[in-house]
């Protein structure tokens, strides 16, 4: 299926934040099969301790969808987590499974930032401080709700499609896919 799973992340695979992420991910078609998929973070990318896992039932129809990241886990400050999506075809043999990874890392606010944050007025504006300073899953979880919330606001559609689009994300193929409507994983298991 085109696209295919995609993770919405830099092409170089890491991205950074400020605060706990949510992790984005373009799921394709399923058919007529009504997959489940897991959601593992760790601390290591092989046999890394697990700090958090999630399994859920997907959405049948295609589209954007986000994981969050519960408030109850604190990733430590400049340490690089893996994260993994699979989605599990065949429960009994998770060999089959389709999966995609990348990685986050948790850096500090500059205090310029932190107060240029304090003093703007509007998500857009917040926005544009998170992608200035480099915040990947910052900027993308705030365009993306503030999207979801104006699906034809042309000027978003367009801010939307220049993130994607750009060299070091190069996403283009996955600009025009709905975000799906509670943006979460729909249940766990």
């Amino acid at each position: 299926v085109k696209p295919s799973l995609t993770a919405l992340i830099p092409f170089r695979g890491l991205g950074l934040t400020f605060q706990n992420p949510k992790f984005w991910f373009y799921v394709p078609s399923q058919g007529n099969a009504n997959y489940s998929a897991e959601f593992l973070l760790q601390d290591k990318l092989e046999q890394g301790n697990k700090v958090y896992s999630k399994t859920f039932k997907l959405e049948k129809s295609p589209g954007i969808m986000s994981i969050p990241l519960p408030k109850s886990i604190k990733l430590d400050s400049n340490k690089v987590y893996f994260w993994k999506l699979s989605i599990i075809v065949n429960p009994k043999d998770r060999n089959d499974d389709c999966f995609i990874y990348g990685g986050v890392k948790q850096v500090p606010l500059a205090p310029d930032a932190r107060s240029r944050l304090k003093q703007a007025k509007t998500t857009r504006e917040r926005i544009a401080i998170y992608a200035e300073n480099g915040f990947w899953y910052d900027t993308l979880t705030n365009l993306a709700e503030l999207r979801r919330q104006n699906p034809n606001d042309k000027a978003l559609k367009s801010e939307w499609n220049d993130l994607l689009e750009h060299r070091l994300v190069r996403l283009k193929d996955i600009t025009s896919k709905p975000i799906l409507p509670c943006c979460e994983s729909n249940s766990e298991l």
